[in-house]
């Protein structure tokens, strides 16, 4: 599950969180296990990349030319 967060300096953060239960020995005690991340950087970065893909996509479906990329 994505959470959004508040860091100390008061700036949202996208935090992922999973969890899970161990049952104790005999059932008599249950341990619960719960992990939280900061995903903000990785999720930007990844909708960088989709923006990035639309764009270049639609200029090559626009043109009817070749075009070719140097590197």
């Amino acid at each position: 599950m994505e959470l959004k967060t508040f860091k100390r300096d008061s700036s949202t953060a996208i935090t992922e969180v999973t969890g899970s239960i161990l049952r104790g020995p005999c059932e008599e005690r249950d341990l619960y296990i719960v992990i939280a991340r900061d995903v903000t950087e990785q999720r930007l970065s990844e909708k960088n990349i989709r923006e990035s893909e639309e764009r270049y996509r639609l200029i090559f479906n626009k043109v009817g030319e070749w075009i070719l990329l140097f590197n």
